[in-house]
């Protein structure tokens, strides 16, 4: 008897705690989508790609402004703080940016956009030459930043 009622009074508090530890939150509230009208901006590193120009034989390396594609976002832009250029674009348009790295894909892979900032290319070569990303940064510095701003 003593069994019986414990297995009871364990269940009552399993039942309990599974009432009490369920997620109260309104819809409203759970929603995380970006009200339209609204925007929201980020602050990035500029990175670097290397690589073969897609098409081509030629290779290049770019500055980049590298981020997520956000699914909310009506349109971007894109600011390289140092110089004050400003790329722009609607979320289904041509990717803004000094040209496309991926042409092929509108300069989105992996779920990131790869926003060109601008560009230094060999058509002879056979390979990236190194001194292209050092002269970059020699120019950009080593605090150089880009601000990245998502309208909805």
């Amino acid at each position: 008897m003593k069994l019986l009622r414990t297995f009871f009074s364990l269940s009552l508090a399993i039942v309990v705690f599974a009432s009490c530890s369920k997620d109260d939150s309104t819809p409203e509230e759970a929603d995380n989508t970006p009200k339209p009208g609204t925007s929201r901006m980020i602050t990035n590193e500029v990175e670097y790609h290397s690589g073969l120009i897609e098409g081509t034989t030629s290779w290049a390396t770019w500055p980049i402004a590298k981020f997520p594609v956000d699914p909310y976002a009506v349109s971007y832009s894109v600011k390289l703080v140092i110089t004050g250029a400003t790329y722009t674009w609607e979320a289904d348009g041509v990717t803004g940016g000094f040209d496309l790295i991926f042409p092929n894909t509108n300069s989105i892979v992996d779920g990131n956009y790869y926003i060109s900032l601008d560009r230094t290319w060999c058509a002879g070569c056979t390979e990236v030459d190194p001194s292209w990303m050092a002269n970059y940064m020699n120019f950009f510095g080593t605090n150089n930043n880009v601000e990245i701003t998502f309208f909805y």
